[in-house]
């Protein structure tokens, strides 16, 4: 006889890349905790040095960004793989390890939410579905991610897109040891619906990190930990067993650039991503 952990084996994994991936607006895909490559003393002739916008989201129009993804989903490789190899062995054919190019652009337009200001950008990742909209007030920075209004019901419309209800404050300029929480309900046009708890910690600020060859100074890194509603019936029942269900992810944020490297890890499921900026060109 199947546990209800089997038979929710196929709906767990659906659910945790819908919940998962959508923390920052600008990176969908969801990556490993790689090795921190800070320095601190960066090559003068490889450092960063564009123009000064002293926050870490640069918005005026034109600026561009394309970020590298590796996305690996290996279940056979996962804790769960372990746990119930035979059921394990039925998601072989979706193993994936992949590599995608995308480019997100400011657009220097705005939409107004929840007494905040909004400003839009396009993103051709998975064909342009999503458009991300960025917040900043007060050194809190907040995204949110906007649906083609075809493919969205409910929320304010506005541009062309609907406003989601999942608005996430992923960034808070402020000290080493900050920490905040906050749950949302994603719901979005391709039908999935989920219930996600956050939690942020700012671990680190005034680095300089190395990210495809180049130095960028002046970074935070923020570490967030979640745990997707699909998850959270079975985690006293794997918690017993040494069993973490958390879904880690390791952001970088350069100022007067932005997100410049994403590391995400599961190890349940055994989804790892590695997202990098390759390069940008703020205005």
């Amino acid at each position: 006889m199947k546990t209800k952990l089997q038979t929710g084996f196929a709906a767990i994994t659906l659910l945790l890349f819908a919940a998962c991936t959508r923390e920052n607006g600008l990176i969908k895909p969801v990556g490993p905790a790689a090795t921190d490559t800070t320095t601190t003393t960066p090559p003068a002739d490889s450092t960063y040095k564009g123009p000064v916008t002293n926050n870490y989201q640069p918005d005026s129009s034109g600026s561009t960004w394309t970020y590298q993804v590796h996305q690996v989903f290996n279940i056979g490789q996962s804790t769960i793989g372990q746990l119930f190899p035979q059921e394990a062995s039925v998601f072989s054919a979706f193993k994936m390890d992949t590599t995608i190019v995308y480019h997100v652009a400011a657009l220097n337009t705005t939409a107004q939410a929840g007494g905040l200001t909004f400003q839009q950008y396009s993103n051709d990742y998975g064909g342009g579905i999503y458009s991300p909209a960025i917040a900043l007030s007060q050194g809190v920075y907040t995204g949110v991610d906007q649906v083609w209004g075809l493919m969205w019901i409910g929320g304010s419309s506005f541009g062309g897109f609907s406003l989601n209800d999942d608005t996430l404050t992923y960034l808070e300029d402020k000290p080493v040891g900050t920490s905040w929480s906050q749950t949302t309900v994603i719901q979005d046009g391709l039908g999935f619906e989920d219930t996600t708890s956050y939690a942020f910690t700012i671990k680190a600020r005034g680095l300089t990190k190395v990210v495809n060859g180049i130095n960028y100074p002046n970074v935070i890194q923020v570490e967030s930990t979640t745990i997707p509603s699909a998850l959270q019936s079975f985690t006293v029942l794997l918690s017993i067993q040494g069993v973490n269900l958390n879904t880690t992810t390791e952001y970088y944020y350069a100022e007067n650039v932005g997100l410049i490297e994403e590391d995400l890890s599961n190890p349940f499921l055994g989804i790892t991503v590695n997202a990098s900026l390759v390069n940008s060109n703020i205005r």
